[in-house]
């Protein structure tokens, strides 16, 4: 291989793994937001009307 050769592979081959870097981050699939939860669930409600809260309380929690 002659030193033209070589050198053009060698900045394809960097030029290829900077690409694909920038895919690597730009296609980073974790949301965080997905998996937080966003308010109480069906078992804090549950557990509200169990100590005496009653449906005045569920009512609050769903927002109505």
């Amino acid at each position: 291989m002659n030193m033209i050769g070589g050198a053009f592979i060698m900045a394809f081959v960097q030029f290829l793994r900077r690409i694909l870097a920038v895919t690597r981050l730009s296609n980073n699939r974790y949301r965080p937001e997905r998996h937080y939860m966003r308010g109480p669930g069906p078992k804090s409600r549950a557990r509200s009307a169990r100590n005496g809260e009653g449906m005045e309380a569920a009512q609050r929690l769903e927002g109505g």
